[in-house]
C-alpha cells in the first residue's frame, strides 16, 4: 500500500481541507505524509505600487516566512495526531524554465508548479498524492484547481482529489464506503487493488459498480460484479456488494455519491501522457467535479 503520501498545500483554508483526509490516512496506513509547497518567492500582488517597498528582498522575505509558518503549523498538527510529517518549500525562482513564446506568466507559473508535484511524486514508489480542487486565487498567487486539473491529467501515481466547496461530503477524514464504477474492462479493473487496500485499513464497505445508459438489466454485468466481489471477500474486506445502474454513467454514480456523503470514489481513467496533454475520459471528469466526496483516480 501508500508508504508515502504527497500533499501540495497552498496555505489557504479550503486547500487545508485536504488535511483532516491525510491524517485519517497517515494514521490507518502507516505512511509517511511530506508537506510542501510550490510558491512564487516574488508575486505581483505585493507590488501594485513600485514605492510600496523600499526593499522588493525585505517583502520577498516575509512573505516566506509566512508561508513557513502556515506549513508549519499544518505539520505540527499531523505530528500531534502520531502521523510522521515533513515540511518542505519550493521557490519556483528554483525552476529554471522561462515561459515558452507566447505563454503567460500565470500560465507558466501553474505548469511549474504541476511539474513539480508530478516530478517529486516519481522519487518515490507507493506514493500517493493528495490534493485539493479549490485554493487561494489571485494575481501572483496559484489556483490549486488549477494545478490540480493538470497534474491530474499527467501523473501516473494516484491521486486523491477534494473537492472543499460546494458539495455534501463530511470532510473530517471519514471515508466509510469506496464506490468503484467498473466498465467490464481491464483497465478498469485496475484501480482495484488500490480500493481493496483501503477499504481494509480503513474497514470501508465496498461498493463495485457498474454503470450503463442501457435500460435493460444485464444479467451477465450483475454475475460479473459478484464473482469480483467473492474474490474481494477472499481478500479480505468483510463488506462488497455489487450495484447496476441506468443512465448516463457519469450523472449515476454522482448520484450514488450524494446518497453516501462519507463515500470514496475509486476509479481508472483514460488519459495521454505528457504535461502538454491535458485528456480525460468525460465520466472521471465529471465524477471528480461533482462527487459528493473525495475521488481517487489512477490513469489509465
Amino acid at each position: 500500500m501508500y508508504k508515502r503520501i504527497l500533499v501540495p498545500l497552498d496555505g489557504s483554508p479550503l486547500g487545508d481541507r485536504v488535511l483532516p483526509y491525510v491524517r485519517m490516512l497517515g494514521r490507518k496506513l502507516e505512511a509517511k505524509v511530506e508537506l510542501f509547497r510550490v510558491f512564487d518567492p516574488q508575486p505581483e500582488f505585493f507590488y501594485p505600487n513600485p514605492f510600496q517597498f523600499q526593499e522588493r528582498h525585505e517583502a520577498s522575505v516575509r512573505y516566506r516566512e509566512e508561508v513557513m509558518t502556515t506549513l508549519g503549523m499544518a505539520k505540527t498538527q499531523l505530528e500531534r495526531a502520531g502521523v510522521a510529517a515533513t515540511a518542505v518549500l519550493h521557490g519556483l525562482d528554483e525552476t529554471p524554465e522561462e515561459p515558452a513564446a507566447g505563454v503567460e506568466k500565470d500560465e507558466h507559473v501553474l505548469r511549474a508548479a504541476a511539474e513539480y508535484i508530478v516530478s517529486e511524486s516519481e522519487k518515490q514508489p507507493d506514493t500517493l498524492i493528495v490534493m485539493s480542487t479549490h485554493g487561494r486565487s489571485g494575481v501572483g498567487r496559484l489556483v490549486m484547481g488549477s494545478v490540480t486539473d493538470k497534474v491530474l491529467h499527467a501523473t501516473d501515481k494516484p491521486l486523491l482529489i477534494i473537492r472543499a466547496e460546494g458539495n455534501d461530503a463530511i470532510l473530517d477524514g471519514t471515508m466509510g464506503h469506496i464506490i468503484v464504477p467498473l466498465d467490464g474492462s481491464d483497465l478498469a479493473e485496475h484501480i482495484l487493488p488500490h480500493a481493496v487496500g483501503l477499504a481494509k485499513a480503513l474497514d470501508a464497505k465496498m461498493c463495485l459498480v457498474r454503470a450503463t445508459s442501457d435500460d435493460k438489466t444485464d444479467a451477465h454485468e450483475r454475475d460479473h460484479l459478484e464473482r469480483l466481489a467473492e474474490r474481494i471477500r477472499a481478500e479480505g474486506v468483510a463488506e462488497v456488494e455489487g450495484v447496476v445502474l441506468h443512465g448516463d454513467p457519469a450523472t449515476a454514480i454522482v448520484d450514488l455519491t450524494h446518497e453516501y456523503p462519507d463515500a470514496l470514489v475509486a476509479m481508472t481513467t483514460h488519459g495521454r501522457s505528457g504535461m502538454g496533454r491535458w485528456l480525460m475520459g468525460s465520466v472521471a471528469d465529471r465524477v471528480v467535479r461533482y462527487a459528493a466526496g473525495p475521488v481517487l483516480v489512477l490513469r489509465g
